[in-house]
């Protein structure tokens, strides 16, 4: 069972601190275990470098605007962002950004409508 899942028959077991123990150490084994498997891949320092010149004065203008020191890898969260912004996911109370502001959404329903 993935460290996420629930099989759960009644609330009180859900409750039970035994319950709630083993859910924390399979989830804590999961987190190990990706960390792990993370670790194998170097990291591209350049990526993380602040002011990147290759993203234009408009682009870093823009991602500085929106709180970031200016990375190209804080512009590929940003874009994600923006995406995920405009097909209304940060409409859903869960939901939070990284950086803001983001584009309104434009795609879909409102959240609960």
């Amino acid at each position: 069972m993935a460290a996420n899942t629930a099989n759960i028959v009644c609330a009180d077991q859900a409750l039970s601190l035994n319950y709630i123990r083993t859910a924390l150490q399979r989830m804590e084994d999961s987190i190990i275990f990706s960390l792990i498997e993370r670790a194998q891949y170097p990291t591209n320092s350049s990526v993380y470098e602040p002011d990147c010149g290759q993203l234009g004065k408009f682009k870093l203008h823009q991602l500085k605007s929106a709180g970031s020191n200016g990375c190209m890898g804080d512009w590929f969260i940003y874009q994600t962002e923006c995406l995920h912004s405009q097909v209304r996911r940060y409409q859903h109370p869960t939901e939070k950004s990284f950086f803001m502001p983001l584009p309104e959404g434009y795609i879909g329903d409102s959240f609960g409508s």
